[in-house]
């Protein structure tokens, strides 16, 4: 049964269907069945390679980030301003390590994992510019991320030390 609305949400029109409704008394033929394939198979190509196409170019979008500003800083002071942390920051060119200006900035601008290691003296990365999108608009971006350096140097040289202190300690037991 079908319910078809009318303008009025109480007139309503119910009609049923009937097996004889839905089955065509007319066969299609065999040459008609291989042209509606065909032309199926080629509705499908056609979708498909479109869709292709605009995953790609969806794909080129996303990933086209023009820079505005490259550069780096280093954090001067952190201060807690009400419930807001801020910190403030020399920031540099990161070709030519020219000085360029002194920010201040909110530590939320930095990911959650970032934010908890940022020191006075941190030295950050910071990529401001914006990216187009699939459909052609402009959004803004604006990147912190906390540079992390580990020395191996510094690794090697706490075994070692940690390695003669057991040594020493080992000859007083």
């Amino acid at each position: 049964m079908i319910n078809v609305p009318l303008k009025n949400m109480n007139d309503t029109h119910l009609s049923a269907l009937t097996p004889d409704m839905l089955n065509s008394s007319k066969k299609e033929s065999e040459s008609e069945s291989i042209e509606t394939e065909s032309f199926l198979l080629e509705k499908f190509k056609r979708i498909s390679m479109e869709y292709a196409s605009h995953k790609a170019i969806a794909k080129q979008a996303n990933s086209n980030f023009v820079p505005i500003r490259d550069c780096y800083g280093v954090v001067d002071d952190i201060t807690q301003n009400g419930q807001n942390t801020v910190f403030e920051a020399r920031i540099y060119q990161n070709t030519s390590n020219e000085f360029i200006e002194v920010i201040r900035a909110p530590i939320s601008a930095f990911k959650q994992s970032d934010a908890e290691l940022l020191n006075v003296g941190s030295v950050f990365y910071w990529k401001a510019g914006y990216r187009s999108t699939d459909k052609g608009t402009r959004v803004k971006v604006n990147e912190f991320n906390l540079r992390r350096i580990i020395r191996e140097k510094s690794v090697i040289r706490k075994k070692r030390v940690d390695q003669v202190v057991d040594e020493l300690l080992s000859i007083f037991k």
